[in-house]
């Protein structure tokens, strides 16, 4: 009869409801919907967004410091003294590649993230590096204007992309990020290494970011007013960055997916092998405190090791080690 027909194909619809929805959430060729896709895309145009400003910084500071009026002419009306000395200039550079390497920790966060292709984990770093990338758009704009530089076409290049990144990667992260749900599979040694070094690196980032952290020599002379102004602009921005890569680490254990996790530590060991070889070779100039320096570089090679080592070797070993007894079982 038409009622049981009617009956029978809504019976089949229900049964079938799931599957329409899978359908409509993927083409006929199994792609990816938009929606999936996002992230991904987003973090490796990030990635490859902060790698190239990374470069552009660390190989090419002086050009980057000039759009900021530093060092300033001498015309400028800056306090009492002609200028930044040679050495105070040397002193600025040194710590503003450090914070360009800060920037390319950002890029093998997102790259690494990218890669492993978990949806939630990739939307939570999304959200974390547009907050950074928003966040250090104010930080250079409000330094710059304390250095007394009005906005304008030299400054705008620098802060507009980033500002696009930033609302670029909310646009991308902020959906899969509130709709998505932890993956809840084995963090292993990769995960408690990570998070446990993330901690540490948030704290030192905040001593960055609330001026505790003094590289400063014994001795050194008082610096030139629009040396201080820059280095209070740098700091606080190395630092925060510093610590919201810490939380983003954090977040990519919270989400429980173990590629993801296993390439982010992974990677982050790359960039504190890089950031710790940089500190080593700025000994050479003895422009910073060697014995902070020591500190620094003591706790980024215990860093590094344990990441390394307690972390990417373990998991590897122990994946061998399952593999192996697998091998036997046949």
């Amino acid at each position: 009869s038409p009622e049981l027909r009617s009956a029978r194909d809504a019976h089949v619809i229900a049964d079938l409801w799931p599957s329409l929805i899978s359908i409509a959430d993927a083409d006929a060729f199994g792609t990816p919907s938009a929606t999936t896709m996002a992230p991904m895309l987003a973090l490796r145009i990030a990635g490859g967004y902060f790698m190239l400003r990374s470069m552009m910084f660390f190989f090419s500071p002086g050009t980057v410091l000039s759009v900021l009026n530093y060092p300033p002419p001498e015309e400028s009306g800056w306090g009492k003294k002609a200028g930044p000395t040679p050495d105070e200039i040397k002193m600025v550079m040194l710590c503003f590649s450090y914070y360009s390497i800060v920037n390319g920790g950002i890029a093998a966060l997102a790259l690494s993230s990218a890669r492993a292709g978990d949806t939630y984990t990739q939307s939570l770093v999304a959200v974390g590096i547009g907050i950074v990338s928003l966040l250090i758009s104010v930080g250079g704009y409000t330094g710059a204007t304390s250095l007394g530089i009005e906005a304008g076409p030299a400054m705008y290049k620098l802060l507009i992309p980033t500002i696009v990144c930033g609302l670029g990667m909310l646009f991308a992260g902020v959906p899969g990020a509130l709709s998505g749900k932890p993956g809840k599979q084995p963090i292993k040694q990769s995960g408690k290494v990570m998070f446990g070094v993330a901690c540490m690196a948030v704290l030192q980032g905040l001593n960055l970011v609330f001026g505790f952290a003094n590289f400063a020599k014994e001795g050194f002379p008082e610096p030139h007013e629009s040396t201080v102004k820059m280095m209070g602009m740098i700091f606080p921005m190395w630092g925060g960055v510093t610590v919201c890569s810490g939380l983003i680490r954090m977040a990519v254990v919270y989400a429980g997916n173990t590629e993801s996790i296993y390439l982010v530590n992974r990677a982050t060991v790359l960039y504190y092998a890089q950031l710790g070889g940089a500190m080593i070779m700025s000994k050479v100039l003895d422009l910073l405190d060697e014995k902070k320096l020591n500190i620094q570089m003591v706790f980024l090679m215990l860093y590094m090791g344990v990441s390394f080592f307690g972390g990417t070797v373990a998991d590897d070993e122990a994946t061998k080690k399952a593999a192996a007894a697998k091998e036997k079982v046949k």
